[in-house]
């Protein structure tokens, strides 16, 4: 079988690399126009980080260190935020283009293999989750990453390579789906048991055992590094948001994202591979087909945007197990065929969302600097991190015009679920929709000028608790930067800041409520 030619594929992935890294870096800025939330809240994990508080023991969050750790350090080292993300992306990808290679060079015919590498290195070098959206974006870059990572992986543990190394091979997956365990464990629990059942059935048994030493090597290291309790406390905080109402289905619910109308068409590709492999005698690959489906459909489920980001290694994967030529089923049809037709379908399916990740640092390499400002307008440094400002300043809200007050509350029929009379005050019906940088800075500013809140550290009732990153406050120990449900940080907080339009309404009244059953006592010193 005809394998990509070493040097013209290495030079491709270095190719790719290197226009992608200087796209991204070249406007001297990371200007983003949506999820500015998410952006904010990342931004709060990342100067945690980099003033030495640990992940899942000094502040809560289900997302694993390693999604983090790379722009960290380069804000330790002295980068602004924006820089810092797009350099961590170039790191992300120097280090994983060996392994691309490897996987390649040792697997994969030529245009699967060019498929392969350029899909894994789009994803992490890419300035947008998915989806159709034409915008710039860092929410969610984790799953991004960890979708390249599982890439490189599950093709290492179930296509046979023209000669095993396994040495390599095995160090190469031990660090794989380590990487997956400390960004986004969802990934490491779907992929990790498919890739062991493959490597067992190819017989690849030193491969496995090398595997399985190099992960608990890098176990052992990060417990002796951080102790037993960051393990501890990173399953509590992933239980924590098992539990939790606020982020529990992030988008579409299961059934709709296997055989929804979106879906459905992707989820007939995956089930008539499996079918295909089987009536050509491929047992071992219509059985590892089949087990990999549900992890591709949880995780897609799992991710915020439901992307099916999973249809491109369906085709990788499936160009190589097609059956050979002449091989026909019950009906006369070419089965060989047939897989490439679904090859093809898989690939146009997923094109809609690959081809917005491919454009996005092209069209942040034309985006107008003039119409951007600071995410955070006082941070110094992390002025190269911005936000559109139609975004950061105009601040949209809706309201509830059928609420006791309202224009319009003849015609309300019950309560609004995220409505609540607290201390004797019903809090009005309100959420903010954008306007966050604007939002949190005038907040700020005015705690600031009335003398209240002297570096101490506020507990908000809401989703975000960003407000420290805008102006002389502490960041809450045990705090959380998303809420996803308790009372994170509360303990260590000099003041609770009720906003009267949250960007939450529910989370506010979940907390309110929560804060009521604890009895808490508070006294208003400032509105």
């Amino acid at each position: 079988m005809q394998r990509p030619h070493p040097i013209l594929f290495g030079g491709f992935l270095v190719i790719v690399l290197g226009i992608f890294g200087a796209v991204t870096l070249f406007p001297g800025a990371l200007r983003i126009d949506s999820h500015e939330g998410d952006a904010l809240h990342l931004m709060q994990i990342v100067l945690r980080m980099a003033g030495g508080q640990v992940p899942h023991i000094d502040f809560a969050t289900p997302i694993g260190a390693l999604a983090v750790a790379p722009t960290a350090w380069l804000v330790q080292l002295g980068y602004g935020m924006g820089h810092a993300f797009m350099l961590s992306q170039l790191l992300i990808a120097i280090a994983l283009v060996p392994m691309i290679w490897w996987a390649g060079r040792s697997r994969l015919t030529p245009g699967a293999g060019y498929l392969f590498g350029g899909a894994v290195l789009v994803f992490v070098l890419g300035l947008v989750y998915g989806g159709n959206e034409t915008v710039i974006s860092v929410s969610m870059h984790y799953n991004r990453w960890a979708w390249a990572i599982a890439f490189i992986a599950l093709v290492l543990a179930l296509l046979p390579a023209e000669r095993e190394y396994p040495l390599v091979d095995g160090l190469f997956l031990g660090l794989l789906m380590a990487a997956l365990a400390m960004i986004k464990v969802t990934y490491f629990a779907a992929f990790a048991p498919v890739a062991v059942i493959g490597l067992m059935l190819l017989g690849s048994w030193r491969t496995l055992l090398s595997a399985f030493v190099a992960g608990l090597a890098i176990g052992v290291a990060i417990t002796f590094w951080m102790g037993a309790e960051f393990w501890l406390a990173y399953v509590g905080d992933l239980l924590e948001v098992v539990g939790s109402d606020v982020r529990s289905q992030p988008t579409a619910d299961f059934s709709t994202v296997v055989a929804g109308p979106v879906y459905l068409a992707g989820s007939l590709c995956g089930l008539l591979a499996v079918i295909l492999l089987r009536q050509s005698d491929q047992a071992n690959p219509g059985l590892l087909l089949l087990l990999l489906l549900p992890g591709f459909w949880y995780v897609t489920y799992q991710n915020f945007g439901n992307d099916p980001k999973w249809l491109l290694l369906l085709a990788v994967l499936l160009l190589m197990w097609r059956p050979p030529e002449g091989v026909t089923n019950s009906l006369d049809w070419n089965l060989r065929t047939v897989a490439d037709m679904v090859v093809a379908v898989s690939v146009a399916l997923s094109m809609p969302s690959f081809l917005n990740v491919a454009a996005s640092p092209i069209r942040h390499l034309v985006l107008e600097p003039d119409d951007y400002t600071p995410l955070v307008p006082y941070a110094d440094v992390h002025r190269d991190f911005q936000l559109v400002t139609r975004r950061a300043m105009r601040a949209n809200a809706t309201m509830a015009l059928d609420v006791a007050g309202a224009p319009l509350a003849h015609l309300s029929l019950e309560p609004r679920e995220n409505q609540i009379v607290w201390r004797g005050e019903t809090l009005p019906s309100c959420q903010l929709e954008v306007g966050f940088t604007g939002w949190f800075d005038t907040v700020a500013r005015n705690l600031e000028a009335g003398g209240v809140v002297d570096g101490q550290g506020i507990f908000t009732t809401d989703i975000l608790g960003s407000l420290w990153l805008f102006g002389d406050f502490a960041p809450l120990n045990n705090g959380s930067p998303w809420y996803y449900g308790g009372l994170p940080g509360i303990e260590d907080a000099a003041y609770v800041l009720v906003p009267l339009c949250p960007i939450f309404g529910q989370i506010r009244k979940d907390i309110l409520e929560a804060m009521e059953e604890a009895d808490i006592e508070l006294t208003e010193v400032e509105r």
